[in-house]
């Protein structure tokens, strides 16, 4: 059975390291090895900025969620959670669009009103974020110097 939870950062990094070296060999938009920061993680943890979510099947994690939250640098009454990662490992996808909703309504009891959800072009993310009523609002473009 897959159950849904939010955890803090020191238990999901020490568990969940190699699902997010398994994410980023998937879609490794940079062409580099996975190098988390995780100093500065564990501070925006330490205040209040980032809240982190994990998929479990018999207590292993299967898929997480990470997002920054913040004020709206233009609009001070939105509430923001930008997605800084989330995955959910191939075998259990079919619980995906589950663990998502869970992710909108426990960021909803915090006090998030807006959700910023990032997908790689080379995923079918989009198309299911689409499918939850997000819509596509801007491009982002990379260019790798």
């Amino acid at each position: 059975m897959i159950h849904f939870a939010r955890e803090n950062l020191d238990s999901f990094l020490t568990e969940s390291y190699e699902l997010m070296i398994e994410n980023n060999n998937e879609i490794n938009l940079f062409g580099s090895v996975l190098q988390p920061d995780f100093d500065s993680y564990y501070n925006l943890e330490k205040n209040d900025s980032l809240i982190c979510f994990t998929a479990r099947s018999d207590e292993r994690i299967i898929g997480y969620a990470i997002f920054m939250i913040y004020n709206h640098m233009h609009h001070l009454s939105i509430k923001v959670a930008h997605q800084d990662m989330i995955y959910v490992a191939p075998k259990y996808r079919v619980s995906g669009i589950k663990f998502i909703r869970y992710t909108e309504k426990a960021l909803k009891e915090i006090g998030v009103n807006v959700i910023l959800q990032a997908a790689p072009k080379i995923s079918r993310l989009g198309g299911v974020l689409t499918r939850l009523g997000y819509i596509e609002m801007e491009t982002i473009y990379t260019r790798k110097l």
